[in-house]
């Protein structure tokens, strides 16, 4: 680590060859001086900050070096670069900020979470607890402390401005706290990276009713603390979230002088086109120009035209550069490659419309079969109760009916074997029933997560048809320019051609007035012969020249009804795609709709296979329940038997006969009976 001179004061910051952020405060002075400007000017004067993602601390010091704040909080869970910014808070505080503290722990969601703390390699300012280590990521050591945002409020705060830069965690960390965030005055400054998680922060905190501003700023300037100049990142933006409840955030004349962009976001589609409007990188070659000079170089760029080779070389016949194609031409390709793609997509709507149809049908069935389980099920468990209560009654008179209860003891036995098959049965049935509901709801998940995909797919081609669409309109602005042209240029072929005729007509005249002289000078007449025979060669000279520009005004004409048919064409392909653009953008809704649709489905399925799945689990127990019963009754039966049995000690013979003989019978012993019905025979 090394110490660096910048507008925060003298930072200790990463060794600038292996960091890109500490590079740029060696080499500038500064990081992100537009945010500190635009933060610092929106906020009231003692106001309490907390920075959670503080890094280096340059946000935190910068805006405390433009606004005199009561309590400036940094949060950091590197552990590894925690020393730097507490040496740096420690050191550079300015004397209008009442209390600074600096924090080593994790700000998270409550729970323990697996914080796996990872970093691009040679950009410490990427540290992320939300990426785990990878190929291209390596891993960093964390703080020991877990803090919610909750806790840090009741500690450190209360805050006026909360400022979260974390790496994709921010949603996370607001998420712990929704209910605080429903009804606070808490200002948040986020960070809003180019991901789709960017676009879910926002909706979160429109769904919260704060009102969200968009702002994107240079992470360098040409006025930066150092004078140097910013070419390491060419139009290179950072931009964040202002979330408040309070005024609407203002810019600044200087801020919007360097570059810098806000605009009130009320949905997620506003984010996601300030996202798409806000450059990221250009060549360092494009830095300084104006606006039209930009343009100019992003066409030739676009054109694939390069300056060094630019009016170098010609087509021999005087036509067009051989690396470029006249643009109406490629502007019909794209219209042509367009149209093969709208056809294609036409042709995978249709089929992604069969497939949603079958897969509702195939809903349908699933759901009437999980009714019919249900049903099924019911009655199982009504069936099962009734046994319950027969065998109770069973058992509470066997002691005074010991020869009826043995019978009934014996089909009840058998009765609630066959209901404890059936019961068994039916639970595997449904058990089977519920794997492949879960398995067809998995495919439908799958199924709704690609239509959503070639929902977005559609989105974006729609955007750029209706790029095309803009490029078209410009095309043919220059045609009808192009027409005008053309039409004053016949317009002046016309004039030139009555400037002929007149001349013709002073010819003419000339020769009838040379006619009159040879009459009147026959002594010069072979000369006048001789320049009369040139006049008329002139004269036939000129008619010729007369009738070529006749024919080239009537090829004019002809190339011009050619230029207003091709606009007509123009039109019409534009109006087409006007047309099918709408087609898609109702198709795209028709999708939405259903999906959102089969969303409701699968969760009423959900809720109802996890219904069977709790009468399952009952009646399994209740199952078991019975079984116990049986065994209950089975060996109270065998203990009443053995009872009489033991009578036959004391009594007759004739008298415990049938004891005993009920006694063998029950323990599978034919022999007696069999013993006893032959001495029958035989008397």
């Amino acid at each position: 680590m090394q110490e660096v001179e910048t507008r925060y004061g003298r930072l200790k910051v990463v060794d600038p060859a292996n960091d890109l952020i500490s590079r740029v405060l060696a080499t500038y002075g500064e990081w992100g001086s537009c945010e500190t400007r635009f933060v610092a000017a929106n906020l009231a004067d003692g106001a309490a900050v907390a920075d959670i993602g503080a890094f280096l601390g340059t946000f935190g010091l910068g805006v405390a070096g433009l606004r005199p704040l009561r309590a400036l909080c940094c949060v950091e869970a590197n552990s590894s670069t925690f020393p730097l910014l507490h040496h740096n808070i420690a050191a550079n505080k300015p004397a209008s900020l009442k209390s600074a503290v600096a924090l080593a722990a994790i700000i998270g969601p409550a729970g323990n979470l697996p914080f796996e703390a990872s970093m691009a390699p040679g950009n410490a300012g990427s540290f992320s607890l939300a990426m785990a280590a990878d190929d291209n990521r390596i891993a960093v050591p964390v703080a020991a402390r877990h803090m919610t945002l909750a806790a840090l409020r009741q500690e450190h705060g209360p805050f006026d401005l909360i400022k979260i830069d974390v790496e994709g965690l921010e949603l996370a960390i607001l998420q712990d706290d929704q209910e605080f965030l429903d009804t606070s005055d808490t200002t948040l400054w986020l960070e809003c990276n180019e991901v789709p998680g960017s676009l879910d922060l926002a909706e979160f905190l429109l769904d919260r009713g704060f009102s969200v501003y968009y702002f994107a700023f240079p992470a360098t300037t040409a006025d930066n603390f150092k004078k140097a100049e910013p070419v390491d990142f060419p139009y290179g933006y950072e931009a964040g979230l202002w979330a408040t409840r309070s005024e609407a955030p203002v810019l600044d004349d200087d801020l919007r002088v360097a570059g810098c962009i806000l605009k009130r976001v009320e949905s997620r589609e506003d984010l996601r086109l300030a996202l798409w409007a806000t450059p990221r990188w250009a060549p360092a070659s494009w830095m300084g120009r104006s606006h039209q000079e930009t343009v100019a170089l992003a066409a030739h760029s676009l054109l694939g035209e390069n300056l060094e080779d630019y009016l170098v070389s010609f087509v021999p016949d005087g036509g067009s550069r051989p690396w470029s194609p006249p643009l109406p031409l490629v502007l019909q390709q794209r219209i042509d490659d367009q149209q093969a793609e709208i056809q294609a997509l036409d042709t995978d709507l249709i089929l992604e419309r069969e497939k949603t149809s079958a897969l509702a049908e195939q809903s349908t069935a699933l759901k009437a079969n999980l009714e019919a389980s249900v049903k099924e099920a019911r009655a199982q468990k009504i069936l099962l109760a009734q046994e319950r209560e027969q065998a109770a009654a069973y058992a509470t008179t066997i002691t005074e009916q010991l020869n009826d209860l043995t019978k009934e003891a014996r089909a009840s036995k058998v009765m609630l074997a066959e209901e404890r098959d059936r019961a068994a049965h039916a639970i595997q049935s449904q058990a089977s029933q519920l794997e492949q509901l879960h398995a067809q709801l998995h495919a439908m998940q799958g199924e709704r997560e690609r239509l959503v995909t070639h929902a977005n797919n559609l989105t974006a081609i729609n955007e750029n048809l209706s790029h095309e669409k803009d490029a078209l309109l410009q095309e043919r602005e220059r045609i009808v320019t192009h027409v005008n042209n053309l039409t004053a240029i016949n317009e002046n072929l016309s004039h030139e051609k009555d400037a002929l005729l007149q001349e013709r007509e002073r010819i003419v005249t000339h020769v009838n007035n040379l006619t009159a002289i040879n009459e009147n000078l026959s002594y010069e007449k072979d000369a006048l012969l001789q320049e009369r025979e040139r006049i008329v060669n002139h004269v036939k000279n000129i008619t010729a020249i007369n009738e070529g520009l006749a024919q080239e005004n009537n090829a004019l004409l002809q190339e011009r009804d050619r230029m207003a048919v091709h606009v007509r064409n123009i039109t019409d392909i534009n109006e087409s795609l006007a047309q099918e653009k709408n087609t898609l953008l109702q198709e795209r809704d028709r999708i939405i709709a259903h999906v959102n649709n089969l969303a409701a489905i699968n969760d009423v399925l959900t809720s109802e296979g996890q219904a069977l799945r709790q009468e399952k689990e009952q009646l399994l127990i209740e199952a078991a329940a019975l079984q116990r019963h049986d065994a209950n009754l089975t060996h109270q039966v065998l203990a009443l038997t053995s009872q009489v049995a033991g009578m036959y000690h004391s009594t007759s013979w004739r008298i415990t006969l049938p004891f005993r003989l009920l006694s063998r019978l029950l323990r599978g012993d034919f022999k007696e009976l069999k013993r006893l019905y032959a001495i029958k025979r035989g008397s």
